[in-house]
C-alpha cells in the first residue's frame, strides 16, 4: 500500500471509530471460527506475555526471569504439597494481597485451598485441628 494511502486510511479510521468498531464486532460475529484460531494462535505465541499480564493485573510485579528462578528452586514442585502441577501449564504466583510480596510458587489446589482460607493462618490452624480430630477417631 502507498504510504500516502496508508496515512489516509489512518485518519479515516481516527474520525470513524464508532463505525469500525461496529463492522469490527459485526465481523466477529459472523466469523467466531476466524477469531477462535486467532486467538488461540495469538495465545499459543505469547504465553509470557499473557502471564505478565495477569500477575501485573493481579498487583504482582514479578517477571519471567524470577519465576523461571523461583521455580528452579523448588525443582518445579507446589511449595506447599510438593507436587508437580497437573491442572494448568504454570505454578501460580503465591502473594501477599497486602504487601504484594511474592511468597513462593503453588500449585492450582493449594492456591485454591489458601484464597478459600482468605489467606488467614487461623482458619488454616482451626483446619489442621479439624482434620487431625478426624484421624484420632479413625485410629482409636
Amino acid at each position: 500500500m502507498h504510504p500516502k494511502q496508508a496515512e489516509y486510511n489512518r485518519r479515516w479510521r481516527s474520525k470513524n471509530k464508532s463505525h469500525c468498531r461496529e463492522r469490527g464486532a459485526l465481523w466477529r460475529k459472523n466469523n467466531p471460527d476466524k477469531v477462535r484460531a486467532c486467538s488461540k494462535k495469538w495465545k499459543d505465541n505469547n504465553q509470557n506475555k499473557l502471564r505478565v499480564y495477569w500477575w501485573r493485573k493481579c498487583g504482582i510485579v514479578f517477571t519471567v526471569k524470577s519465576y523461571d528462578e523461583m521455580y528452579a528452586v523448588q525443582n518445579g514442585l507446589c511449595a506447599i504439597c510438593l507436587k508437580p502441577e497437573k491442572e494448568r501449564a504454570h505454578l501460580s504466583v503465591d502473594h501477599n494481597h497486602a504487601t504484594g510480596e511474592i511468597r513462593g510458587l503453588l500449585c492450582h489446589r493449594c492456591n485454591l485451598m489458601l484464597g478459600s482460607a482468605q489467606d488467614s493462618p487461623f482458619v488454616l490452624k482451626n483446619a489442621v485441628k479439624y482434620l487431625k480430630k478426624g484421624e484420632r477417631k479413625q485410629n482409636g
